[in-house]
């Protein structure tokens, strides 16, 4: 018996070091903070921690018998390895294909799209190209340059059923020159504070920070199932946090 606890104690500390480097991959590259508070990853990380640092040992603890072929434990104890293998393959391809790669600025707000929902190969910057290691990149969409084109786009998307203006990689531009414009668009801080509840929200995420609201930029933002405000720290032009409810 001390044996068999010996090896599923052994498994469970193997297990938790990947796991250990699969959450820090989630957590702190492809879904850093607010990130991964807007999309749903905390569903398939219990499913994949469920297996990898439960049932995987667990099954060890069952399995290993030191009075069996070695043949035969070596087959049950990879039948239990190729099980947490599966599911943390698994983890990884959802959590990966569904990261966001993109925090798009357009028309006043901010859009946050997955790896999934945008095609990179027509990027015209190669710059922005989104690496495994790399987390979601903040970027500019080029607007239509008047009416004409922008019908054209409209007629484009309803005849051939191409991508939406955000979607369109093609029209991607590096955010840093665009600042000063950007900040042009935020939402008006006096139009706010006229709903009592979202003067509150504003205070209280200026009194976190320390600051004063005209330090902070203020957009919706929008991801896949939830929206937010974004808030950008205008001297740093960086997130400093967000407001889970649109103001």
């Amino acid at each position: 018996m001390l044996a068999r606890v010996k090896a599923a104690a052994i498994h469970f500390c193997i297990s938790a070091s990947v796991i250990t480097l699969f959450l820090l991959a989630v957590f702190y590259i492809w879904y850093p903070w607010p990130f991964y508070e807007l999309y749903s990853t905390w569903d398939v990380i219990k499913i994949v921690a469920s297996v990898d640092l439960v049932l995987g040992p667990l099954l060890t603890l069952v399995v290993f018998n030191k009075t069996k072929k070695p043949a035969e434990l070596k087959r049950d104890l990879s039948i239990v390895v190729l099980l947490q293998l599966s599911a943390l393959v698994w983890g990884i391809h959802i959590t990966y294909s569904a990261r966001p790669v993109f925090l798009v600025f357009s028309n006043g707000s901010f859009f946050s799209l997955s790896k999934s929902e945008v095609d990179t190969e027509n990027l015209a910057d190669p710059a922005l190209e989104p690496a495994f290691y790399h987390s979601p990149t903040m970027v500019y969409l080029k607007a239509p340059k008047d009416k004409e084109e922008l019908w054209k786009i409209i007629n484009d998307m309803a005849d051939n059923g191409t991508p939406g203006l955000i979607y369109r990689t093609a029209r991607y531009l590096p955010i840093g020159e665009h600042w000063q414009r950007i900040y042009r668009f935020s939402l008006k801080l006096d139009e706010i504070k006229k709903n009592p509840q979202s003067a509150k929200l504003i205070e209280a995420f200026v009194k976190r920070k320390n600051g004063q609201p005209e330090d902070y930029a203020f957009y919706p933002m929008r991801s896949g199932r939830a929206s937010a405000t974004l808030v950008i720290n205008k001297s740093t032009h960086k997130i400093d946090g967000f407001i889970d409810k649109t103001l």
